[in-house]
């Protein structure tokens, strides 16, 4: 609780500005790119109630210093982390059943963000960012959601992968666990002559040729005006 409480602490001393820690915010990055900013996730309950706390109580948390004169954030998370500790069940729920309201709103509003970007435009946002972007959801949706919104084809397959999700839908592989199902499918794979395995090397020639073309459209939609 206590590095998060750290953390929160330090988000909300620091969230009006355009400067974090001396590096440019990622918002900063996005504007001074030209794109879209997605919208901001919503906080834990501990986070809102860190926000509201400080809202109520800044004078007290100004006056945490270290003796070099530096804030005490480690000091400010503790006191915090204590307040919210001292909270009844019922106080404590109101926290985390709003927080949980914003979520869901906030998986609604992701997704339009995520409908409305123009092609090249969600590479080019995790590249400002230097990281991905987290659709809400499982990674499952994640994932389906990434190919929707930028028309990959998705990471191309090595030869046996290829032929092991084939191998899958084989009556062989029916009832098994997956990783015997992969084991009988890594057999048969290494005992195939190179003309049986030629159709599923060339298929994966052509998904990584189709993966690179996409690659370097995304690369050049980004950079278009």
């Amino acid at each position: 609780m206590l590095n998060a409480g750290r953390s929160v602490i330090q988000a909300r001393a620091f969230s009006a500005g355009r400067v974090v820690f001396g590096r440019p915010s990622p918002r900063a990055k996005l504007e001074k790119a030209g794109l879209p900013i997605p919208p901001r996730a919503p906080g834990s309950g501990f986070a809102q109630f860190v926000s509201e706390h400080m809202s109520k109580n800044g004078d007290k948390f100004k006056n945490f210093k270290t003796a070099s004169g530096k804030y005490d954030f480690a000091a400010a998370s503790a006191e915090m982390s204590k307040s919210w500790k001292a909270l009844s069940d019922s106080e404590r729920n109101q926290y985390l059943e709003r927080a949980d309201a914003d979520r869901r709103e906030f998986a609604k509003t992701f997704e339009k963000f995520a409908d409305s970007l123009k092609p090249g435009q969600y590479a080019a946002i995790e590249r400002a960012l230097g990281k991905p972007l987290r659709f809400p959801g499982s990674k499952v949706s994640y994932n389906k959601k990434v190919r929707e919104a930028t028309g990959s084809p998705g990471q191309p397959l090595t030869p046996f992968f290829l032929y092991l999700a084939e191998f899958r839908n084989n009556s062989e592989a029916q009832g098994l666990a997956t990783i015997e199902v992969a084991k009988l499918a890594g057999t048969k794979w290494r005992s195939m002559s190179e003309q049986d395995k030629e159709p599923f090397k060339q298929r994966s020639l052509e998904s990584q040729k189709a993966y690179k073309d996409w690659k370097e459209s995304q690369e050049h939609s980004s950079e278009s005006p």
